[in-house]
């Protein structure tokens, strides 16, 4: 038998975000059926991410609901516009559909949150050590060095707040020559100065935390953190893979255990100054 895909991440999250606000507000699926006066297997689907709802039922159904929260209500509306506009242009090769979803959701977040243990990711990472890392780069293609300028000048807009925790290892590792990893260390320290980057160390020294266990990943949030509204992006070979609901919570607690272990911004910046002036 052929193996079954799963649905787009984005219709997994906003069905469940449905699912989770009807059931909070006490309604069935017969109850939702009628607000939008179709069948309960509609609703059904709709909620398994199985097919997608229009943006003029969305917003039926939040009204139902009694959501009123507009940050809430825009976030699910720009994951249910088809083809949202993700300032984000492909290079010759277009990407995969994961690829292509990914950088789209990654483009709509409200607080991209990243964990890099092993290198500076994409979204803080100086020309030079971009340079460096895609011509070091093996296996699997990386993104090109001119895309990830694009997704930088996407996501540090001055629109969203960016979220990274990187290992003390990923600081340490060298992706080039001595002046390329300075500049790179002092980039960092003008964007943790910032008020559009929180950057966080997991120090050798911490104790107790998850990252043994775990590689890079990428957390989307959508509207407010509390809102619960997040999909998980799992690098890997290819295009990697994207998570959503109970399959992406375990990791949005991991990847906020990190932040909880980690030095604070102010100690960060701290750190980055003394490896700026090695």
């Amino acid at each position: 038998m052929p193996a079954t895909t799963a649905p787009p991440a984005r219709r997994q999250v906003v069905g469940g975000t449905l699912r989770r606000f009807r059931e909070g507000f006490g309604a069935t699926l017969a109850d939702a059926a009628e607000v939008l006066g179709c069948s309960p297997s509609k609703i059904s689907r709709i909620e398994a991410g199985e097919r997608g709802v229009h943006p003029d039922e969305l917003r039926l159904l939040l009204a139902e609901y009694g959501i009123d929260d507009q940050d809430v209500r825009d976030a699910l509306a720009a994951l249910v516009t088809p083809h949202a506009a993700s300032g984000w242009r492909p290079a010759d090769e277009e990407p995969g559909p994961t690829a292509r979803e990914y950088l789209e959701l990654e483009a709509l977040a409200t607080r991209p949150c990243y964990y890099a243990p092993l290198r500076v990711p994409g979204v803080l990472q100086t020309p030079g050590y971009a340079e460096s890392q895609n011509g070091a780069t093996t296996g699997a293609p990386s993104l090109a060095v001119e895309e990830i300028l694009s997704r930088q000048a996407t996501l540090l807009d001055g629109t969203r707040t960016v979220h990274v925790v990187v290992s003390e290892a990923a600081l340490l590792q060298a992706a080039g020559r001595p002046p390329v990893m300075r500049q790179q260390m002092a980039h960092l320290a003008i964007l943790t100065e910032s008020a559009q980057v929180v950057l966080q160390v997991v120090p050798f020294s911490a104790l107790s935390h998850p990252a043994p266990d775990l590689g890079a990943m990428t957390v989307l949030r959508f509207g407010q953190p509390c809102a619960g509204i997040a999909i998980v992006h799992l690098p890997g070979a290819g295009t990697g893979q994207l998570l959503a609901g109970d399959d992406a919570s375990a990791y949005v607690r991991a990847w906020e255990q990190l932040s909880g272990c980690a030095l604070t911004p102010q100690e960060s910046l701290a750190l980055l100054r003394q490896l700026t002036a090695a």
